[in-house]
């Protein structure tokens, strides 16, 4: 039961007064009720001795507080203080403030002692949080990054922190009371900077926040730049109590800054010799940051028209539009670097072939492209002068055919000019013949064995000229051929693409290339139904060329002068949205070490005068690059090889594809 009483007890808050008395003489105490309730007792379980209260007093105060009672009842006192800690039923601790005061007979000697105990748990644990608070104020006082000072009104130095004594290698006993400007802090400044101080002290005594930089020597010598202030601290009233003078070493910035802007102006002068035009975009917001340069190589000014992304689709040129887009919105998270060519519409209504550079910058949770950034390059020059180029390879391309081309016009023009020969001689013949026909009629009837004699010769007349004829219409049809496919492939190609039979440029390309291939190999063509494809005709003209010799030149050197007849196979076939072509031959192959140097510009394994080591090149460039597709290449060692070449429907709409043979 008293064990359930002290529990109901330590249920019940109490906060209130508490007393005792204590007899010297027979050690007798009474405590009042308020006393056990205050430690969670029931007042009828505690005990009515000193030692039973003292035995709840904290083991590191016990000696402490015994000490202090003796001490003054020994002494001539009336009364004592302590404060110490005690435990509650419940285990916990609470703070107690204890007030006694000592009875004394006539002899001075103390017989009696009587006090007061107050529960000062929550007083003790503020000033601890109060405590603490200083604590931590006073820690970043003095270690913050700042140099920091707490002024009086007129300029006396009431207090500084432990950065700014270190950073002035003084105690802040050489500075503390003394007007500001006259501490070491400033005592080495120039007179104007000692003006400008006292300015500001004077106006923050005034409530204006004053801030200004000055340049200091540190202790070592190092001359350092200082962002200096000085705020007035306000009463309730608003009225200056005190001025915070704060001050940071900015001179990393100050240089950060510097170096910046000397790089800034690098840069600028770097894209400006460099006719660079600078972007930055959001593709979610499609806002963009182009720098003027950008404009200016379209011939506009800077600020003639909007700056945004859906400008930049504007100016595009259509055919180059759904690629341009492809590159930029559909690439996965590891594609942060593109590079791709379109064209853009200047002020004058002219395109600009423009090499844009760039880089992912922030992509979203996806992987997809939230902003890029890169450069452009305006390259109309370089664009014109490869279409210069391309225009004189295909000539060249003609120059190196001209010798088999012009043998193959030869051969139908050598046997239409006999048979005209023949025609010739006969017809004279035929109208010979004819009249003396006619005058032998006219003289005498009796002739009619004469004429039978001479018209012998008709029947064979009249079997020989069609003959003649026809073979001089297949010579005809020969050369009229040559010569269109040599038309189509000299004729320059239009800037834009336009839809292409493939398989009647193959067959172009087998006219062509018929000299180079006729004594050493035989064609097998299967050409499947193909839709139009929009490329540049021409261009894919000088592929199927550069295929086709180099696939006679390799069936020439397998079989020699042997007389026997390689293959090669053309063929085309549709794959979903692409068109593959298909060439292949019957000669050596191309050894497994070098396979992968082909498309490089200038290798050739052909001896000096047959290849220039230019044609895979060119051709690797015009699939891969100007078209959006692929060209892989098969090769065995002793059977042959085949290059596949993968064109889309529409070359406009694909970004470019590249695969190891």
């Amino acid at each position: 039961m008293q064990n359930e009483s002290a529990r109901s007890v330590q249920a019940m808050p109490y906060s209130g007064p508490a007393t005792w008395c204590l007899d010297l003489a027979s050690g007798e105490l009474r405590s009042s009720a308020a006393r056990a309730r205050m430690m969670g007792y029931d007042p009828g379980a505690v005990g009515a001795s000193q030692e039973w209260w003292d035995a709840l007093l904290h083991p590191d105060e016990r000696i402490a507080v015994h000490t202090a009672r003796s001490r003054h009842i020994h002494a001539l006192g009336s009364g004592y203080r302590s404060e110490y800690r005690a435990q509650r039923y419940d285990g916990s601790w609470i703070w107690l403030l204890e007030v006694g005061c000592i009875e004394r007979d006539s002899t001075n000697r103390a017989i009696r002692v009587s006090g007061v105990l107050l529960d000062i748990t929550l007083e003790r644990e503020q000033q601890f949080r109060l405590q603490q608070r200083l604590e931590r104020l006073r820690t970043v006082f003095d270690y913050t990054y700042q140099f920091a000072a707490l002024l009086s009104r007129d300029g006396v130095l009431l207090e500084s922190n432990h950065t700014a004594l270190k950073a002035a290698g003084i105690t802040l006993s050489d500075a503390v009371g003394k007007l500001f400007w006259e501490t070491p802090f400033w005592a080495q400044q120039p007179a104007d900077d000692i003006a400008r101080l006292r300015d500001g002290i004077e106006r923050a005594g005034r409530g204006e926040f004053v801030r200004f930089q000055y340049h200091t020597e540190q202790p070592r010598g190092s001359a350092r730049i200082v962002d200096f202030s000085l705020l007035p601290v306000l009463d309730d009233e608003a009225r200056v109590v005190w001025i915070l003078s704060e001050g940071r070493d900015v001179t990393d910035i100050v240089n950060a800054h510097k170096a910046l802007r000397t790089l800034e102006d690098r840069l600028a002068v770097a894209t400006s010799s460099a006719n660079l035009g600078l972007w930055d975009v959001n593709l979610h917001t499609g806002e963009a940051w182009l720098n003027d340069r950008w404009w200016t190589m379209l011939g506009y000014e800077p600020q003639e028209i909007s700056r945004c992304y859906d400008v930049w689709q504007q100016l595009l040129h259509p055919d180059d539009l759904l690629p341009a887009l492809a590159v930029l919105q559909h690439r996965s998270g590891e594609q942060t670097e593109f590079r791709i060519e379109y064209r853009l519409r200047s002020k004058d209504g002219s395109w600009r072939w423009i090499h844009c550079c760039g880089r992912t910058v922030a992509s979203n949770e996806f992987g997809e492209p939230q902003r890029v950034a890169g450069v452009h390059l305006d390259v109309t020059e370089r664009k014109e002068a490869e279409i210069r180029l391309a225009a004189a390879q295909r000539l060249e391309s003609v120059g190196k055919l001209a010798a088999g081309v012009a043998h193959e016009i030869n051969t139908p023009i050598q046997f239409v000019n006999d048979s005209v020969y023949f025609i010739r001689d006969a017809v004279h013949e035929l109208l010979q013949l004819t009249d003396r026909l006619r005058a032998l009629a006219e003289r005498d009837a009796d002739n009619a064995g004469a004429l039978a004699a001479l018209g012998g010769e008709l029947p064979y007349l009249a079997l020989q000229l069609p003959r003649a004829v026809e073979r001089s219409l297949e010579g005809l049809k020969r050369v009229a051929e040559i010569v269109s496919s040599m038309r189509e492939l000299a004729h320059p190609d239009r800037p834009e693409m336009s839809e292409v039979d493939l398989n009647h440029l193959i067959r172009n390309a087998l006219v062509m290339a018929r000299a180079e291939y006729k004594y050493v190999a035989e064609v097998q063509t299967d050409l499947a139904p193909l839709p139009p494809v929009r490329c540049h005709a021409g261009e894919l003209n000088q592929v199927l060329l550069n295929l086709l010799v180099n696939a006679s030149h390799a069936i020439a050197d397998r079989v020699g002068a042997s007389g026997i007849r390689g293959v090669i196979s053309v063929s085309t076939r549709l794959e979903g949205d692409a068109v593959v072509i298909s060439v292949g031959d019957t000669g050596g192959g191309i050894p497994e070490n070098i396979r992968h140097r082909i498309y490089e510009p200038f290798f050739t394994t052909k001896e000096v005068g047959r290849g220039t080591g230019q044609g895979l090149a060119i051709s690797h460039n015009i699939i891969v690059k100007r078209h959006g597709g692929a060209i892989d290449c098969d090769s065995e060692l002793g059977k042959g090889t085949v290059f596949h070449l993968r064109l889309p429907r529409d070359c406009r709409r694909e970004p470019s594809h590249e695969r190891a043979a």
